[in-house]
């Protein structure tokens, strides 16, 4: 009784989390976004496009507008990929810069549709430890792909964190405006990442001249991947998501596929979230992705049992663990013996239970919220071209809840370590979506497509 008025009371409940109010306020700083305005979502254009058969075409505008230099075909690239055109025999090179590990393989894709993928490096992400000057990231980044840039003339770098894309020299590079999951590599910010990069290289011995990179962010990747499946099962649009150590979302406007940077939501639904970021290295940003992702899920936890302590819920010989990891989180929702609590009163286990519970179905349930937004924006900005996206036709930013419209459907293909592994929060995000976007008349489908940032990656860079 104690822990559910502590929840109550604190707004850590799933029914703390207001679907429609939430969707609404994700639509407009979407709509905002779009338009130059200030929001806290950044809504950047990939330069990379995801066309699909029953999609309209148009333009969109304001920053999120591509020029026609930047316009890749992505019928042919998806053709190059995925169908066998042209493919027997090209490699490229993919790279997924995580917001934990720094992997990079060479990726040959079959006539079949199929791939295949060696020469596979994986390690730590340059930052996650101490910090890093650009100078020694670049330096970091080059030395490890070194071996692998020799054997393919056109590179894919999934970078899981917000830049700027557009064209240069090198192909579609990248100017990161922030890091987020708590990287320590702050001198990147604001120079672009691929001719840096191509420059270490270079320096190193390497020719570079036939050489080519795209830059796109691994949410755009997860979303490109999925493209054949969406396009093969008759979707009508696609979304890519991640909820691993961060979290985002990607989505289509009329082809163009559209970087949310959905953790940088400005959201909090009470006192207590905004106490816990003011515990984190940077407490102004990325908020949402505070209160959902695997990076913090853990902590939060145990910042939550802190209050829930001083607030009398636990009995005076429960104690806590120093640290709490995600990890710690799902498997004591799993009664693994020994996890965080072996030794508590089974009251105080109870209690302790109810309340990781309670955490983790308001994280799927804020979850949901960002995925409805998302198909709502990429179907209603696809059912008002022409004018969609110059600011036209988004007075009223929801879909009519109408049964008469014709069923759609909406292929979100999901990745991250945190969504399929953390008891339950996967099945309550489902649910909670279905059950929401059921008024709209919008099937959503989940897929998990295996590497999806390389095999997105490794699309991208058909494209160049």
């Amino acid at each position: 009784m104690k822990a559910s008025i502590f929840l109550h009371n604190n707004n850590l409940l799933p029914e703390s989390v207001d679907m429609d109010a939430i969707v609404k306020l994700i639509l407009r700083e979407m709509d905002a976004a779009v338009k130059g305005e200030a929001s806290s979502l950044s809504m950047l254009n990939s330069r990379l496009r995801a066309d699909y058969p029953r999609q309209k075409q148009g333009t969109l505008c304001s920053n999120a507008s591509a020029p026609e230099a930047v316009v890749h075909d992505a019928d042919v690239a998806k053709k190059a990929a995925f169908s066998g055109d042209n493919t027997e025999g090209k490699t490229v090179l993919a790279i997924d810069a995580g917001g934990t590990n720094f992997r990079a393989c060479l990726v040959n894709f079959k006539p079949d549709g199929g791939y295949e993928t060696s020469g596979l490096t994986a390690t730590k992400m340059p930052g996650t430890d101490t910090e890093v000057s650009a100078e020694a990231f670049y330096s970091e980044v080059s030395q490890r792909i070194r071996s692998l840039v020799e054997k393919a003339d056109r590179i894919g770098f999934c970078f899981s964190y917000p830049a700027i894309t557009f064209e240069n020299v090198t192909g579609v590079d990248g100017i990161p405006i922030k890091l987020t999951k708590e990287i320590k590599a702050g001198g990147i910010i604001g120079k672009p990442l691929g001719e840096n990069i191509f420059r270490c290289l270079a320096e190193s011995g390497i020719d570079m001249s036939r050489k080519k990179m795209v830059i796109l962010n691994d949410t755009v990747a997860t979303l490109l991947a999925a493209v054949p499946q969406a396009a093969k099962s008759g979707a009508d649009e696609a979304l890519g998501f991640i909820l691993g150590t961060g979290t985002n979302c990607a989505h289509t406007e009329n082809g163009w596929v559209i970087n949310q940077e959905s953790g940088g939501l400005d959201l909090s639904l009470g006192q207590l979230d905004s106490d816990f970021f003011q515990t984190t290295a940077q407490p102004e940003t990325q908020k949402f992705e505070k209160m959902i992702s695997g990076g913090y899920i853990g902590p939060f936890v145990l910042f939550v049992l802190s209050r829930a302590v001083l607030e009398g819920v636990f009995s005076e010989e429960f104690t806590l663990p120093e640290r709490i990891s995600t990890a710690d989180v799902g498997s004591f929702l799993l009664s693994e013996p020994g996890c965080m609590f072996g030794s508590a009163a089974e009251a105080d286990k109870r209690a302790a239970a109810e309340i990781c519970t309670s955490v983790t179905a308001r994280s799927a349930r804020l979850a949901a919220c960002m995925l409805a937004a998302s198909a709502i924006r990429s179907l209603k900005v696809s059912d008002s071209v022409p004018n969609a996206g110059n600011g036209a036709n988004t007075d009223s930013l929801m879909l009519d809840t109408t049964k008469n419209q014709a069923p759609r459907k909406i292929i979100i293909n999901a990745d991250g370590t945190t969504f399929y592994k953390l008891p339950k929060l996967r099945e309550k995000t489902i649910d909670a979506l279905t059950k929401f976007l059921s008024r709209y008349n919008i099937n959503p489908e989940f897929i998990h497509i295996e590497d999806s940032p390389t095999i997105g990656a490794a699309v991208a860079a058909l494209t160049i």
